[in-house]
């Protein structure tokens, strides 16, 4: 904040006033664009969750706390957003997942081959889909998404271990899931 605190923006807000939303927008707007378009690689997207964001503030303005960050509290708001709409844009079978490594993944457990690549993408979904949500989350937007697990650490709020640790899970309940086939 150039001019005004951040505490006296939040108050600001708080009383409807245009110039403090102006000021926010002004402020925040353009570098949570570029950190969404940078996450999810398009541009058009990340404005329009930003947008919505901002929207989400103004329409809640009256909860806003004045001794609590202001960044973070976008920061919560934004991410919700991404993980909403890469949700929302995940496909409903693991049709982006190569064949090869819907193969490697099932080879263990299915050594004479009688299991087609459709009957180990639906298994394979299922199997995701009963996964607790930071797991489910994590492998997603590795496996399907190619995010790295640095984007995905950033996205998700987590350390890079973390997200390692939660694809290596979800890994091994795909694999016990097929073992048990």
């Amino acid at each position: 904040m150039r001019f005004i605190s951040e505490k006296k923006l939040i108050i600001g807000l708080r009383n409807g006033q245009y110039e403090s939303y102006r000021l926010l927008f002004e402020e925040y707007y353009p570098s949570f664009v570029a950190f969404v378009t940078k996450l999810l690689k398009d541009s058009s997207a990340a404005e329009d969750i930003v947008q919505e964001a901002f929207t989400k503030i103004y329409i809640n303005r009256a909860r806003l706390d004045e001794n609590k960050s202001l960044n973070n509290y976008i920061y919560v708001i934004v991410k919700r957003l991404v993980l909403n709409h890469i949700r929302d844009k995940r496909p409903v079978f693991f049709s982006e997942l190569p064949a090869a490594d819907l193969l490697q993944l099932g080879a263990s457990s299915d050594p004479n081959g009688k299991i087609d690549a459709n009957q180990l993408s639906r298994i394979v979904l299922e199997a995701v889909e009963k996964m607790p949500e930071q797991r489910r989350e994590a492998f997603t937007l590795s496996r399907i998404k190619h995010y790295s697990n640095k984007e995905i650490a950033e996205l998700m709020g987590l350390s890079v271990r973390t997200v390692e640790h939660h694809i290596g899970l979800a890994l091994a309940d795909i694999r016990k899931t097929l073992a048990n086939l």
